[in-house]
């Protein structure tokens, strides 16, 4: 996802090697919602939607906090796995706003 008031200053290409999903955290809880990859999928979209029609808890009220909490597993993996990274490990500054 990428919010409409971004702009890629470089070829997005590495952003299409993520797996599941990928995303930059803005603490070890939430992930900054503005941009992250997310692999397709009509059956996860599908239980988020009655995720929110349920009434799911949100850590924030907003759709980063939903979308945080809906993929609280994602914590348990080792960050390499959920991060954008730079050929030297670093975080990669893909998006100004």
């Amino acid at each position: 996802m990428l919010d409409a008031d971004n702009i890629f200053l470089r070829k997005p290409d590495e952003l299409f090697q993520c797996g599941r999903l990928c995303a930059v955290f803005i603490n070890p809880y939430i992930f900054h919602a503005s941009l992250f990859v997310l692999q397709p999928s009509l059956e996860v979209f599908k239980d988020m939607l009655h995720q929110l029609e349920i009434g799911k808890e949100n850590l924030d009220g907003a759709d980063r906090g939903f979308i945080s909490g809906y993929f609280l597993d994602l914590l348990d993996m080792p960050i390499n796995a959920t991060k954008l990274l730079t050929d030297n490990g670093h975080g990669k500054d893909w998006l100004e706003k």
